[in-house]
């Protein structure tokens, strides 16, 4: 068994947990209505709302601007991601990504990728990185991506949401797709004035970025200020520690990538 299929197993066996602690919990402790939760909201390093890599069903509210960086390693290449988004409309929100990536050769350009597994920095052949030399190529300034999603809710299921989005680079067209859903069947913070301890699990399916692969993770709320996040984004496992500053502040580290290298991600958001 490789070091990938062990990290790929730890995952899956967390969500098991997760599923069955949700499941045990007494109706009268669980809480219906879609969740936002500004506890936790970050902007993924491809740019849509979500966890590290992977989206959730979670959108930026109406008239709400999100703004985020992250920093780190992905396959011995540093990387970084500025990112924005603003929701437009009600469960409808649209932004974009500017990602780079460094020390790599002009070598590595190109659709056919070399070597590794990870989605950003490992060079898979379907990872987004390598089929469009995502900010690489000796010298370059970075790729620009621009992304959208929008998320249906049921009042009749009022636990589970579906978010479906895309986003796409800017120069070659080249798209990536994702559909995932999200529950907040265990009641999690609403609001950093809600100090409430939940489980808020995310499952879907993604394209090319994602390596045409189920995509999923879940996050643990141990109070209105302190989370823990844990992803597979169809390549790796990946996993961070966040906290949330009253004053619209988020912060996130965990490692990322095959070869779980640190990571650090930040975010803010204002009403306009």
């Amino acid at each position: 068994m490789t070091l990938r299929d062990v990290r790929i197993a730890g995952s899956i066996l967390v969500l098991t947990v997760s599923t069955f602690v949700t499941c045990a919990v007494p109706a009268t402790a669980q809480r219906g209505g879609a969740l936002n939760p500004g506890t936790a909201r970050f902007n993924t390093i491809w740019g849509p709302t979500g966890m590290i890599a992977v989206p959730t069903a979670d959108v930026s509210p109406t008239g709400e601007v999100q703004v985020g960086a992250a920093f780190g390693q992905a396959g011995h290449q540093d990387f970084q991601s500025y990112s924005a988004n603003v929701g437009v409309a009600n469960n409808v929100e649209i932004g974009g990504a500017w990602i780079h990536v460094d020390g790599s050769s002009s070598s590595g350009s190109g659709g056919s990728g070399s070597g590794g597994s990870g989605g950003l920095g490992g060079g898979g052949e379907e990872s987004l990185m390598a089929s469009q030399s995502l900010g690489t190529g000796g010298g370059s300034n970075g790729q620009g991506l621009l992304a959208a999603k929008v998320r249906l809710e049921s009042p009749q299921i009022k636990q589970y949401q579906l978010g479906i989005g895309v986003f796409t680079d800017t120069d070659d067209i080249d798209t990536t797709w994702y559909a995932v859903v999200s529950t907040d069947i265990l009641h999690a913070p609403r609001d950093l004035r809600d100090n409430s301890v939940g489980v808020r699990l995310h499952l879907g399916y993604g394209s090319k970025a994602f390596d045409k692969s189920i995509i999923g993770g879940g996050e643990l709320f141990f109070n209105n200020r302190v989370s823990a996040v844990v992803e597979y984004d169809g390549y790796d496992v990946n996993a961070a520690l966040r906290y949330s500053d009253p004053s619209n502040w988020r912060a996130q580290v965990g490692i990322f990538g095959d070869n779980s290298d640190l990571f650090g991600s930040v975010a803010y958001n204002w009403h306009f």
